[in-house]
């Protein structure tokens, strides 16, 4: 799978669901500051608002957080391995 940058287009969300899961690279200011490298590469759900967000725990309580640096790019979750029956 190769990355699309988010310029190119953006995610399409199955009919029936509010959100799909993506993973993202962006660029992460914090992360410049610490490495000099600058994107960070993570997983993060895509909505009907357009926004990419991730799920963050705040004062006790699991809040959703837009994307704080820009995402750049995006590519669709790889099939999960198949079940073991062994």
């Amino acid at each position: 799978m190769d990355w699309i940058s988010v310029k190119d287009r953006l995610p399409e969300i199955p009919k029936g669901r509010y959100s799909l899961t993506v993973l993202v690279a962006q660029f992460d200011s914090t992360f410049h500051e610490l490495s000099g490298n600058g994107y960070s590469v993570g997983e993060m759900q895509f909505d009907l608002d357009g926004e990419f967000k991730e799920l963050c725990l705040a004062h006790n309580d699991w809040v959703w957080y837009s994307a704080f640096d820009p995402v750049t790019h995006w590519m669709p979750l790889p099939e999960p391995p198949s079940p073991s029956l062994s």
